[in-house]
């Protein structure tokens, strides 16, 4: 990863509170002008590896602070650009606080919870549009995310999704997985195979013995 690059360009974020090159490229007070500084960030920012070479470094770092009681919390978001014209694969999306369908894009930030002292890990967060090459389904992304953070930290932790984490096509793969620990938020209307009948989960949750 060009670390020099990723400071900047953090440091920039922190000291101008905005994520505009201009105003970032200000921010860093270089002896260049101040296009150059513009240029050499917007280069950097086109490669293509970019991505790639950023989450599997923070991947790398975040994993040892991973134990097998860690919760992972998978937690489906979306980004709005209510202006952006010209940027690439711009898709329909529902605006979580408005409740409304916007352009923008789906976002998946996975963290890492400490439950013993709260402390926050942050693992990795992935932009996608339904309409990008490439792209297969929620589902098929969703999958490829928790293999990918399990993958980095040995299996250890528990994958956590509320919303839209109880569907057949994510289970059916967990549940292949035995070395797999998971927490799923269950709609009040599913239903689950229990003594050869179907049960609603919810009364089955009520007849569950606790502590």
């Amino acid at each position: 990863v060009p670390s020099r690059f990723v400071q900047d360009m953090l440091y920039g974020i922190l000291s101008s509170g905005s994520v505009h090159l201009t105003k970032i490229s200000r921010a860093l007070e270089e002896s260049i002008t101040l296009h150059k500084t513009h240029d050499r960030l917007s280069r950097n920012l086109c490669r293509k590896e970019l991505e790639v070479e950023l989450e599997k470094s923070l991947l790398k770092s975040s994993a040892p602070h991973i134990s097998k009681d860690t919760l992972i919390v998978i937690d489906p978001s979306d980004i709005i650009k209510p202006y952006a014209r010209k940027m690439e694969y711009l898709t329909e999306v529902r605006d979580g606080s408005k409740k409304e369908i916007g352009k923008g894009y789906w976002m998946y930030p996975v963290i890492g919870v400490d439950k013993k002292n709260g402390n926050i890990i942050p693992l990795l967060n992935r932009l996608y549009s339904s309409i990008a090459p490439g792209f297969k389904s929620e589902n098929d992304h969703l999958l490829e995310i928790s293999s990918q953070v399990l993958k980095a930290t040995g299996n250890k932790g528990i994958i956590v999704m509320d919303k839209g984490g109880d569907r057949i096509k994510l289970l059916r793969p967990w549940l292949r997985q035995p070395e797999l620990d998971f927490i799923v938020s269950q709609r009040g209307d599913r239903h689950l195979i229990y003594r050869n009948g179907n049960r609603l989960c919810k009364d089955l949750a009520m007849e569950c013995k606790l502590r």
